[in-house]
């Protein structure tokens, strides 16, 4: 089929690759004209970041079953719905850096013997985008491997006498890289996995909140020290 150049400045007959390598650079393209859908990412770059903050006050008295921990002595795991961070894979087989930023607190003890508290997080997802839930990152406790988590530290929640730090509040931080075998399409859902363990005197635990706050309302609430917090969970989908 011949090249014409038609009077309308259209030209009809070039067959595919017909410019030649390199004949349409970057500066011939318009602003804008390679969309995402279009091109082709590198390994590395971040094809997509979906983030998840929530300021809404949790208590957890037990598990509600959404945990992965199944035997923990004294102690039960959760995964709140609002942590919930949910992608549409724009890649295949691409890697998910998963940054988690949030709090816990728990009830204090009345003694010094019961002045601890362990807390601790997971990362976990499905991989088919609902609730069946299993750790992606961190630690497995010897005594059940799919109890996967990062400890934080142990706090001292003892009540004093006449006083007791009861606003109480411990920060909950991590990261961690994900590779994946999903494809372009799939749904996938990432959430935060929060582990409690106590010795029979803790047996509430707190998120955005400490014992004595209550954000939504007057008095205590609204000083510094005792209001709630925010909590986010941000994914970035890296390219393979």
């Amino acid at each position: 089929m011949p090249v014409t150049i038609n009077g309308d400045g259209s030209i009809t007959g070039l067959s595919v690759g017909g410019l030649g390598s390199g004949v349409v650079n970057t500066a011939t393209l318009a602003d804008g004209a390679a969309t995402q859908a279009k091109r082709t990412f590198a390994s590395g770059e971040i094809i997509q970041t979906i983030s998840n903050t929530f300021n809404n006050e949790y208590t957890f008295a037990s598990g509600d079953g959404s945990g992965q921990a199944t035997s923990l002595t004294h102690g039960f795991s959760v995964i709140p719905s609002a942590t919930y961070v949910n992608v549409t894979a724009k890649g295949n087989n691409s890697k998910y850096l998963i940054i988690f930023q949030g709090n816990v607190s728990t009830k204090t003890g009345s003694t010094n013997s019961q002045s601890d508290g362990i807390n601790g997080f997971g990362f976990v997802w499905d991989p088919a985008g609902g609730t069946s839930f299993s750790g992606i990152s961190g630690s497995a406790n010897n005594a059940n491997s799919t109890n996967t988590k990062f400890f934080q530290c142990r706090a001292s929640t003892y009540l004093v006498s006449g006083g007791g730090d009861t606003y109480w509040k411990m920060l909950l931080s991590g990261s961690t890289v994900y590779t994946s075998s999903k494809a372009v399409g799939s749904s996938l859902r990432f959430a935060i996995e929060y582990f409690h363990y106590d010795n029979n005197n803790h047996d509430e635990m707190y998120i955005n909140r400490a014992e004595s706050s209550n954000q939504t309302a007057s008095g205590a609430g609204n000083n510094a020290y005792s209001s709630g917090n925010a909590s986010n969970v941000t994914v970035m989908e890296i390219a393979a």
